[in-house]
Formats: structure tokens, C-alpha cells, sequence
């Protein structure tokens, strides 16, 4: 029983967690960090968001287990490996899908909507977006973004386009360095590692690399739009400048 509950912790990818924290970036630019009821409810929004990405996890080991098994380590995963059944599987990622959005409903509405879009947006990657060329990384961004904004959600402040604009540019950037990472290291096997790096090549992800940087630079800093969290622009303009 005990070896069964650190194979269902395991498959919940924990290491994944700090991805959440960016629900809190609303809360910190927006200069409430110190209100304890709004951190409060924050906290709340952060773990919705771990259980619904651990579900996510799981739900997508369960689709890739027969693949998986053939991946010398991806073959050692709890559901790959069988060490986790299916239905246990199946039936814990259900169990911290509908506590996420029980806590999604404490909160209100829209960190709800928040919420399903998430799982709807992860489900459609998990069942074939990650295969397709730059769908894979926009929608990784998108996912990115639906946590930033659900910050404001949370809080009731309202949404800045440079908390989207950042988090967008940020978290695709990340994803195509990503991308890069995993097609030197690997070389030849890249493909076997992960299916649409099949269709990557260094030299087209170092293009797009610089095609971002440049238009996200000249974006944040010549933008008109206004700014409802002031402290953002901030961040926008360091953002660029660590790109």
C-alpha cells in the first residue's frame, strides 16, 4: 500500500509544481503580496493548479504507456513500468481532477473557467497537439498564461496585456530553448525521445529563437498598451532583456 501511494505521488510529477507559482505574479505586481486573505485564496488557486497538472501527467502516461514502455527510461515511469494498474490510474487521475475544480469552485467562476481550459487545453496536447511542429510549444505557452491570468482571477484585479504579453513571449522562448536542448543532446535520438523533435532542426529553432527575441523586444518596449498592474512593465522590459 505504502510502495502504491509513492507510485501515485511519483506519477504526480511534483518537480512540476513551480510552474504553478506563476499564479501568484498578479498578487506580487499588483502589490498585494501582503494581504493575507488575498495570499490565502491565492494559495488555494496555486494547489487547484498542482492537481490539476499532476492529472494531466497521469492522464498523459496512461495514453503513452505502450510508447513509454519502449523508452529505456520512460520504461521505469510507475504506469509504463506497471507498477500502477490502468484503472488505479485512470481512477486516481479523476480523484485530483475533481478536487481541483472543487477547489476552483471556492474561489469563483472565472479561476473556474481558468481551470477547465487548462485541462482542456493539456488534454488536446496530450492526445496529439505535442506531435504537431509549434502547435506543441503554443499551446505549452498558452498553458503559461492561463495560469498568469487566473492570478488576476483570483484576486479580482484586472487582466494587463504585458502579464500576457511577458508570460506568452517567456514561456515560448523557454519552450523553443527547450526544443534546441533536447535536439543537440540527443542527436540521432531525439526522435525517440520525443516524437516531434522529428520535425525540429537546430537551425530552423535558432531562427525562430531570434525572430522572437527581436519582436518581443520591440513590442514590449514600444507598446502603447495600457497598463492596469503599473509594476508589469517592469517585468516586461527585464523579461526582453534576459532573452
Amino acid at each position: 500500500m505504502i510502495r502504491m501511494l509513492k507510485d501515485l505521488f511519483i506519477s504526480m510529477r511534483p518537480q512540476q509544481w513551480y510552474k504553478n507559482f506563476l499564479v501568484f505574479a498578479a498578487l506580487v505586481f499588483s502589490k498585494n503580496l501582503l494581504d493575507l486573505e488575498l495570499l490565502k485564496l491565492t494559495i488555494l488557486g496555486f494547489i487547484a493548479f498542482c492537481l490539476a497538472s499532476s492529472s494531466q501527467y497521469i492522464f498523459n502516461d496512461i495514453l503513452d504507456r505502450e510508447k513509454d514502455k519502449r523508452h529505456p527510461k520512460k520504461c521505469k515511469r510507475p504506469i509504463a513500468s506497471g507498477k500502477i494498474s490502468l484503472p488505479i490510474a485512470i481512477a486516481f487521475s479523476a480523484i485530483l481532477l475533481i478536487f481541483s475544480i472543487l477547489i476552483s469552485l471556492l474561489l469563483n467562476f472565472w479561476f473556474l473557467m481558468a481551470i477547465i481550459s487548462y485541462l482542456i487545453l493539456n488534454s488536446l496536447y496530450s492526445a496529439f497537439l505535442k506531435n504537431l511542429v509549434l502547435f506543441d510549444v503554443l499551446t505549452i505557452s498558452a498553458g503559461f498564461v492561463i495560469r498568469a491570468i487566473s492570478g488576476c482571477f483570483i484576486i479580482n484585479v484586472l487582466i494587463s496585456p504585458w502579464l500576457i504579453l511577458c508570460t506568452f513571449l517567456l514561456a515560448i522562448f523557454l519552450a523553443l530553448g527547450k526544443r534546441r536542448h533536447e535536439l543537440i543532446l540527443l542527436e540521432e535520438n531525439a526522435k525517440k525521445h520525443r516524437e516531434v523533435l522529428g520535425l525540429y532542426s537546430k537551425e530552423a529553432v535558432d531562427q525562430m529563437l531570434s525572430i522572437m527575441t527581436m519582436a518581443g523586444t520591440k513590442r514590449c518596449l514600444r507598446s502603447k498598451f495600457s497598463i492596469e498592474i503599473p509594476s508589469l512593465k517592469t517585468m516586461a522590459r527585464f523579461t526582453v532583456s534576459q532573452s
